[in-house]
């Protein structure tokens, strides 16, 4: 397995290394810098054309690209190649950080956040706050996990604004079922010709108004999503219902209008 992996990372750089114009490599520069046989170097640049990948070796005149890759192609590599090189070493020191941090409760609490955000699921957390020993609750909506800086990190929307988490300091974490709401929206002019022919959610149902509007109904897991999509909105969207949601909007248009005075 580790010479399969080493043969990948190894091609992945030989492109990387001949698509420059401006340099000139040959087979014997390229084993001279892998430290590797010519002949593993022949064998990478016949594996790389089997690929369909138009590499070829001219004598003097060095190894040259003689068809740009394609797209879809150029993504598998990059992929394969940070898969192998960056993302596996800077994942490995996150994980064994979170683990000596958490020990066994670090797959409980990795496999629930993600779980949420799959799921669309709120979620109740403890969360140590830097530089203190003290932890507070907080309900949040896991959008992503990532790792950045040897350590594993979350997006979650908190209190209607989107905001990081680092799991290091997470203490616990405990589902809170789904919410659902019953969300009543009407759209007016300018959002009523823009909105009408589509479909915003999957599970809306769209009644027509005698003067050209329309009112939506959806059910929503979350609250928080909904009201910075109406306040984004501006005139024209009007929440009918539930009142949770009103009071939602109307907290982020103050905090929007507060900013400017």
């Amino acid at each position: 397995m580790k010479d399969y992996t080493s043969k990948i990372k190894r091609q992945s750089e030989i492109l990387g290394l001949i698509i420059d114009p401006n340099k000139c490599y040959t087979i014997g520069d390229l084993a001279d810098k892998f430290n590797c046989e010519e002949l593993t170097i022949k064998r990478d640049l016949q594996e790389l054309r089997m690929e369909g990948i138009a590499v070829h070796s001219s004598g003097k005149k060095g190894i040259k690209l003689q068809i740009e890759i394609n797209s879809d192609k150029l993504t598998e590599i990059l992929s394969n190649y940070a898969s192998l090189t960056i993302h596996k070493n800077t994942v490995f020191r996150a994980t064994k950080l979170f683990i000596k941090k958490h020990g066994l409760k670090s797959l409980s609490i990795m496999t629930m956040l993600q779980s949420a955000i799959g799921n669309r699921q709120i979620v109740e957390i403890d969360y140590k706050k830097p530089d203190s020993n003290k932890s507070d609750t907080r309900i949040i909506e896991p959008q992503v996990i990532y790792e950045s800086e040897n350590s594993w990190r979350m997006l979650a929307t908190h209190n209607g604004i989107l905001k990081q988490f680092v799991f290091n300091r997470i203490l616990d974490v405990k589902e809170t079922g789904k919410e659902e709401y019953c969300v009543k929206l009407k759209f007016m002019p300018p959002w009523a010709e823009r909105y009408r022919p589509r479909i915003l959610i999957e599970n809306q149902k769209i009644t027509d108004e005698l003067d050209g509007n329309f009112i939506l109904e959806m059910h929503v897991n979350s609250l928080n999503e909904v009201a910075s999509w109406v306040v984004s909105r501006g005139k024209g969207v009007t929440v009918l219902e539930p009142k949770e949601l009103k009071k939602l909007v109307i907290e982020l248009a103050n905090g929007a209008v507060g900013n400017y005075r």
